[in-house]
């Protein structure tokens, strides 16, 4: 069971397929759309935005073997994005569209972790209860 932290999370799910989150799961939120960079110039210092994804990373997810092939077919799949969430503890769920990075399973703990990122111009979208 996920600790009682406000924002940790509790389930995902991936294109209509509900997931189990590692109990002490604690996942990396990126939400600004914009990659902010110093410009220096002859005078003042001029600011470069740079639009970027609104991923959410280290989703480790507790799975068997057959959840764990479903997750990396889903990420195999070319040019598809698909409708994703996830929901913390406090009842807030996170919606969007987009595709997954698969990045690694590990066998003695059963989990596999991978980077959600969305597709919609507008990232992440947050439905509070």
């Amino acid at each position: 069971m996920a600790n009682d932290i406000v924002g940790t999370p509790v389930s995902v799910t991936l294109d209509g397929t509900p997931y189990d989150v590692q109990a002490d799961a604690n996942f990396t939120q990126n939400k600004s759309k914009y990659d902010n960079e110093p410009q220096i110039t002859s005078g003042r210092v001029m600011q470069k935005k740079t639009r970027r994804a609104q991923t959410v990373e280290s989703v480790t997810l507790a799975t068997n073997e057959s959840e764990d092939e479903e997750i990396k077919n889903l990420a195999d799949r070319i040019g598809v994005t698909y409708p994703m969430s996830y929901k913390t503890v406090d009842g807030t769920t996170h919606r969007t569209t987009g595709f997954i990075k698969y990045e690694n399973r590990e066998t003695q703990t059963g989990t596999t972790t991978i980077q959600m990122i969305p597709t919609s111009p507008n990232g992440w979208s947050a439905f509070i209860p």
